[in-house]
């Protein structure tokens, strides 16, 4: 019963994303959506496994501060200059949860089915929970793509930029780039061959550890200390508590892949073939780079959140509609109720529950 009780606040919040766009209009629901996620992120107390870390920082300027990038570092020493210490997940929370929504409501074809797709999908909204910095450097990364889709190049950069400014993980967003400026765009057998490979590259990757004895030493004599370190520490992470989420991520692709078979590749200014083999990369990442998840998803997130945009596309009643939404839900209440071990947690099932929300800065 306690379970359920903490449970209560996502599954209102996930019933708001189902039933709220049948009863208002589109821009309204979309406002109001958008209100209700970010409010639910910004103003959390004691919610996500860094909390802690950044709630003491900016109240006693720690190290972290000086670790951080340049945009968020600026963040930081306002909060703690002004002593609003929680202004920082309400900033940042406001940020993540409103690059999507611009995303979502100038490239999605449904924006309703985009948005359920960004709160059930693993590494997007509940994950902004956990790691802020990153979260929202990908955030940044994806409304990117809506400037270049329309051509508006120097506010793609620029935004590129920015999101390098918030976490240096943004640096990985490059290897996305030869897919979206160029519009590639594999079909189902290229894509089914890229997927297997990676599976089992991952398996042999596994065997050895070369990657987490490569040398920076070049790019250091240049001063690009900073982002090897960073690079670094990905590498040489411990895969330990490694979780099946790749099989997930394959499930869905497949299911995606199999259904949008004459679609796969891209047919004029349909973008679904190149959304399609975004997601399709993302989730070869995860397996191509088993020996380490965070490096893992640290490059496949950029590629991974394209999937609130292929989700649209699902025939409404289709089987893969039925099914895809099936394992978003349960992906969605199965990461709530998921165990997991953290200091500054002792006592709770893991940093989601129970949820508590408190609004003073």
């Amino acid at each position: 019963m306690t379970i359920f009780i903490n449970l209560l606040p996502y599954i209102t919040l996930l019933l708001l994303a189902f039933f709220v766009p049948f009863l208002t209009g589109r821009k309204f629901h979309i406002t109001f959506l958008f209100f209700i996620l970010f409010i639910f992120a910004g103003f959390r107390d004691e919610v996500g496994w860094d909390y802690f870390n950044y709630l003491l920082t900016m109240e006693d300027v720690g190290w972290r501060i000086a670790n951080t990038e340049f945009l968020m570092r600026q963040l930081e020493l306002f909060c703690y200059n002004h002593g609003t210490p929680r202004l920082f997940f309400v900033v940042t929370s406001f940020l993540t949860v409103l690059c999507y929504f611009m995303t979502i409501a100038k490239e999605s074809r449904n924006p309703s089915a985009s948005i359920i797709a960004f709160l059930c999908f693993p590494v997007l909204f509940l994950s902004s929970l956990v790691t802020i910095r990153f979260s929202l450097a990908v955030a940044i990364v994806f409304l990117s793509y809506h400037f270049l889709s329309n051509k508006r190049y120097l506010w793609y950069l620029v935004l590129l930029v920015a999101a390098f400014f918030v976490h240096k993980a943004a640096l990985f967003a490059v290897f996305t780039m030869p897919f979206l400026v160029l519009h590639i765009s594999f079909n189902l057998r290229t894509n089914l061959v890229i997927l297997f490979l990676s599976y089992l590259f991952g398996i042999l990757f596994n065997s050895f550890t070369f990657f987490s004895s490569i040398d920076f030493t070049f790019l250091n004599e240049f001063g690009f200390e900073d982002i090897t370190q960073g690079i670094e520490t990905y590498m040489v992470e411990s895969s330990r508590g490694f979780s099946r989420t790749p099989y997930l991520y394959a499930l869905v692709d497949i299911i995606i892949l199999l259904s949008y078979n004459g679609k796969a590749k891209q047919n004029g200014d349909d973008p679904l073939g190149l959304y399609i083999t975004m997601f399709n990369i993302g989730c070869s990442i995860t397996f191509l780079f088993t020996f380490n998840p965070t490096f893992a998803s640290r490059i496949g997130q950029f590629f991974l959140c394209f999937f609130v945009l292929i989700v649209p596309y699902l025939k409404r009643g289709s089987v893969q509609q039925v099914v895809i939404y099936s394992i978003l839900i349960f992906v969605y209440v199965y990461q709530l109720v998921l165990p997991g071990f953290h200091p500054d947690f002792i006592g709770r099932v893991n940093c989601w529950l129970p949820y508590r929300m408190n609004f003073a800065l």
